[in-house]
């Protein structure tokens, strides 16, 4: 077919005229320019049409049966001669099979299912692809697997591979969400300057027609208000808490990231922890899982957990997710039960993690330094918050200000400025267990509830009471919830 023709529209006429073989062969030979060409409704209301017909269907669009409609495993559509459905590809039902693994909360089992298909360790032709952007749509959704799944540097180096050869025209939003996905890891992992480059990538390429494009906008405002100027933190900030987390699809983890980490710059980690809270309680999550995605609201709780110094809840929150995750690994080594020569292995056995993020690599290094600090060996710890990179007002150094404040001083890491620093330099010092007191009372718990949920006596939960009320120059619960969710340790 020439170029220019436009595909949607000769598919909408010969559904209208009952063409249903032409709609087949257009679908057929187009697959992708149809279905993101238009809403995604009327693209299923096409493959109805045809599910129900007596044409005979090809492979791909006995692909897109199996992963848009409900044909159950392969051997519901193989085993149905009167749909003269051809029996598809082995890969290609592996692919349809990843995706759904994916979108039921296990981007980490897509992933590993995604990267050994063919399309995606194939050179990519520089100037005709004969898949007509099938090649580049599999890798990106194999680098949007990794992304989710957390593996970032893999998914970087997907991306990069699917943005790098011949796309037709009406599917060039690939580039642009791979360029907007990759400037995303890297303004939350990596480092500004890189995610700039993508954002400008991005910025080059021609507008489409198609419905993705609104949602890559949504990706484009969260990557703007991470790379925003400290001065522009609040109006960022608050840019991102009006838009709507349904935009961001898939999406939605790094969102959830994103309003914490704006949050702590702003030096206000209870705004952002409960805006966190709200928005994982709208059902839109798929929260608890694995990899990235399912970890990251237990993630985001339990690091602002360590921020406000109760190690109790940090357990709490890193229990119920996905141990094997890099991330998790690094804040369970943060955690005070985890020895400091347990911590260093840690640190040190998943530097292939962070390799080439600048953000990620400080996290890593502040485990490293907040471990030898603990063992006594000050010049190693030194050594490691020295090497730290990234950006100021980060996870990492909100951090390793409150879990080695000695060490950010003498290592001449730490401002005035800071948020940790102003928050803590207006904040009562409560011992942990006065903090996991609070918490509870914050969370409407008696004081024989917060005494069998910490096993504790109820006179020693009374007596921790009437201290931190004292320290919060308070005297009834209700004004110590108030002074607390204004100093953020609630």
């Amino acid at each position: 077919m020439e170029e220019g023709v436009d595909v949607v529209a000769l598919a909408r006429d010969a559904l209208s005229r009952d063409r249903l073989d032409k709609l087949a062969l257009l679908i057929s030979d187009y697959p992708l320019e149809t279905w993101f060409g238009m809403p995604s409704d009327e693209f299923h209301i096409m493959l109805r049409s045809l599910q129900g017909s007596t044409v005979r269907l090809s492979p791909i669009i006995a692909l897109m049966m199996r992963g848009f409609t409900a044909l159950g495993d392969s051997s519901d559509v193989t085993s149905a001669p009167s749909t003269g459905i051809d029996v598809p590809t082995k890969e290609g039902f592996s692919f349809v099979r990843a995706g759904k693994a994916r979108l039921a909360g296990d981007p980490v089992t897509a992933f590993q299912m995604m990267r050994g298909l063919r399309l995606v360790t194939e050179a990519v032709p520089r100037l005709i692809d004969p898949t007509r952007g099938q090649r580049a749509f599999v890798l990106l959704q194999s680098a949007i697997s990794g992304m989710l799944a957390g593996r970032f540097v893999e998914a970087l180096t997907l991306f990069e591979k699917a943005s790098s050869g011949p796309i037709p025209g009406p599917l060039g939003f690939f580039r642009r969400d791979a360029h907007l996905r990759s400037a995303m890891i890297h303004a939350l992992y990596g480092d500004d300057a890189t995610a700039r480059r993508h954002l400008e990538h991005a910025s080059r390429e021609s507008r489409t027609r198609s419905w993705v494009e609104e949602h890559l906008d949504a990706d484009e405002r969260l990557v703007l208000a991470l790379l925003a100027p400290e001065g522009d933190t609040r109006s960022a900030f608050d840019d991102i808490a009006t838009l709507p987390m349904s935009m961001m699809g898939e999406m939605w983890p790094f969102y959830l990231d994103g309003i914490y980490r704006l949050a702590l710059r702003m030096g206000n980690r209870v705004e952002g922890r409960t805006r966190v809270k709200q928005l994982a309680a709208t059902g839109l999550t798929t929260s608890p899982g694995t990899g990235y995605a399912g970890s990251i609201v237990g993630m985001i709780l339990a690091t602002d957990a360590l921020l406000s110094g109760t190690p109790g809840l940090v357990r709490a929150e890193l229990d119920g997710i996905d141990q094997r995750f890099w991330l998790v690994r690094l804040l369970n080594a943060l955690h005070p039960s985890s020895t400091p020569a347990k911590s260093i292995r840690t640190a040190r056995s998943l530097a292939s993690q962070t390799r080439g993020l600048d953000e990620a690599e400080d996290l890593r290094l502040t485990v490293l330094a907040v471990a030898h600090s603990a063992r006594g060996d000050v010049p190693s710890a030194a050594d490691a918050a020295a090497a730290r990179r990234g950006r100021r007002d980060s996870v990492s150094d909100s951090l390793l200000t409150v879990l080695a404040p000695d060490l950010m001083t003498t290592s001449g890491l730490a401002t005035a400025d800071d948020p940790v620093n102003r928050l803590e330099s207006a904040t009562p010092r409560l011992t942990p267990r006065e903090l996991d007191v609070l918490t509870l009372v914050a969370e409407g718990l008696g004081r024989s509830e917060i005494a069998e949920r910490l096993y504790l006596s109820v006179d020693t939960v009374k007596s921790h009471q009437r201290t931190l009320y004292r320290k919060l120059d308070v005297n009834r619960a209700s004004a110590a919830i108030l002074e607390a969710r204004r100093l953020g340790l609630v």
